[in-house]
């Protein structure tokens, strides 16, 4: 985070940890009770099984009694349980009806709600195709994962796998009935705790899957007929004892459709290329700082190569149209933010470089929240690089300070002012590059977003989105679009008041500042390294964009 303002810090939902983490190691977790088991791998350190099950080195040592960091293979190591779970929509679920109004037909009703006529006159008791105006009718409908209706006075089984429209057999297997009695009062849940099956990703391994979605390790073989722990990406797992093939599990969340960023070689963009493959201390950089005009220039280029990038790919949605967004990348310029040393898959002193990181992020949300429809600019622009792939976990980007502020007027003193900097000064030609930005926008669809990544020992590991506490203007605003954040951005998330200079006086109509990760954690420097997370990042941010809205 920019200088003087408290640090915060990310969380990850176990998948995007343990696919992170698991590239560089074997999987070997074996789920005995409340412990789990690793056998020691030839490759393994302490440290990477550490990273692998997102806990200590200390806690596998005390559990296991380890005298040095030396394992051998072959050996067991009990491994602390993970306390995580799949977190479903868990609430009473909503019955839909509609009011029939004067011209209606029961086939009209049914054509227009795309449901068959059917099904309205069956769950409605209707004498053949009859109704009346201001008659109120439920329509079936299907429910959230995880939701539960309360049985009333009339109820069948019948009758509510028809309401909610989910099968008989569907209904049992979820609830564990031997049969269709029901007494008044029960509590029945009306779509299933957890999706049906579940598709196994490079990284998983049959624990993390177990855990995840609140199973033990006996009843997920045995539903998949699995004679031992091993699994292969691409296979579809069942995390019930059978599966109704007709059902469809509807979304908890907005339904927002993400593309994958397909990597630009870097050759056909790039102006400058970086002395070092990876940040090798501190104190390292390499610097562009001749003229700071012509960098500008460079990176409009950049960003018109992008846009045009972007223009040839199909639009997902109209979610974010008329909005004006400008996303504010973390530092650059002279001022790197955190420069976090970490590990490498060998053991060997890597170095994380955060404004780096927090610009590779903004971009793929840059090019996100476009596909969506929205009016996009970025307050720093670099000169020598677009969204840049990073699979190989053992390289870092380079502290390169060469970006601009996304203004040719903020360029042309050719001087060492033009460059951005940390501090009030250089925090307020943001605010001008955004100021420039919404200027002839619907104010009301003007948003201000800053990325960071945090590096702060006195935080947890859930993400904090900020709002300014000098803005009594919009501050409600801006805890709405914080709060509609949140839900997308881990289980852990949460919101929090301080008097941040970026957001201060900003022109927008809601501003927030999010800490992505808290790199002072091995799991998350460890994991913003690898470009198909900062994807997810990215996609995370995009998701509560569009859920703030479309609720607004």
């Amino acid at each position: 985070m920019y200088k003087n303002i408290r640090r915060s810090s990310f969380i990850f939902k176990v998948k995007t940890i343990i696919t992170a983490v698991i590239l560089s190691f074997s999987i070997s977790g074996i789920l005995s009770g409340e412990q789990i088991i690793h056998k020691v791998d030839n490759r393994d350190t302490l440290f990477g099984i550490s990273l692998l099950y997102n806990t200590s080195v200390e806690k596998i040592s005390e559990l296991n009694n380890l005298s040095s960091e030396m394992i051998k293979t072959g050996e067991e190591l009990l491994i602390p349980a993970p306390q995580f779970t799949y977190e479903p929509n868990k609430q009473v679920a909503s019955i839909k009806t509609y009011t029939v109004r004067r011209g209606d037909t029961l086939s009209e009703i049914a054509s227009d709600l795309d449901m068959e006529q059917k099904q309205i006159a069956q769950l409605n008791k209707l004498p053949g195709d009859s109704i009346r105006m201001n008659q109120v009718l439920q329509i079936p409908q299907k429910a959230q994962s995880g939701n539960y209706y309360f049985v009333e006075s009339g109820d069948t089984l019948s009758r509510i796998s028809l309401l909610f429209d989910i099968s008989l057999d569907q209904l049992k297997q979820i609830n564990n009935l031997e049969s269709a009695t029901l007494r008044l009062g029960q509590k029945i849940y009306v779509a299933p705790q957890r999706p049906q099956t579940y598709t196994v990703e490079k990284g998983d391994s049959l624990w993390n899957i177990a855990v995840m979605f609140d199973l033990d390790m006996g009843s997920l073989m045995a539903y998949n007929e699995l004679s031992d722990g091993s699994i292969f990406p691409g296979q579809d797992l069942n995390l019930y004892s059978y599966v109704v093939d007709d059902f469809e599990m509807p979304r908890n969340n907005p339904p927002v459709l993400m593309a994958s960023y397909q990597e630009t070689p870097l050759d056909e963009y790039s102006n400058y290329e970086d002395a070092k493959e990876t940040q090798p201390s501190r104190s390292y950089s390499e610097t562009r700082l001749e003229d700071p005009e012509t960098n500008y220039n460079q990176a409009r280029e950049i960003m018109g190569s992008l846009d045009r990038s972007i223009s040839r790919e199909r639009r997902l949605s109209n979610a974010l149209a008329g909005y004006t967004i400008v996303l504010d990348p973390g530092h650059g310029g002279l001022d790197p933010g955190a420069i976090v040393p970490s590990e490498n898959g060998n053991g060997e002193m890597v170095y994380v470089v955060e404004d780096e990181y927090a610009y590779d992020i903004s971009l793929r949300t840059y090019r996100l929240l476009k596909l969506h429809g929205a009016d996009v600019t970025m307050t720093i622009i670099s000169p020598n690089h677009q969204i840049r792939s990073s699979a190989n976990p053992s390289e870092t980007f380079v502290n390169m300070k060469n970006e601009v502020y996304n203004s040719k007027s903020l360029n042309k003193a050719g001087d060492d002012s033009c460059w951005p900097v940390g501090g009030s000064r250089g925090l307020r030609k943001r605010v001008e590059v955004a100021q420039t930005a919404f200027s002839g926008a619907d104010r009301n669809k003007t948003l201000f977003v800053s990325i960071h990544a945090d590096n702060s020992p006195d935080h947890g590991q859930g993400t904090m989105v900020l709002y300014s506490s000098e803005n009594e203007k919009n501050i409600e605003e801006s805890i709405e679009l914080a709060e509609s954040l949140t839900p997308y951005l881990g289980a852990s998330s949460f919101t929090e008041k301080q008097n941040l200079a970026v957001l201060r006086d900003n022109p927008a109509y809601a501003e927030v500042l999010i800490e992505i990760r808290n790199l002072h954690y091995p799991g998350n420097s460890w994991a913003i390294r690898y470009d198909k997370l900062r994807e997810q990042d990215a996609e995370f941010i995009t998701s509560g964009l569009i859920n703030y809205a479309e609720n607004r």
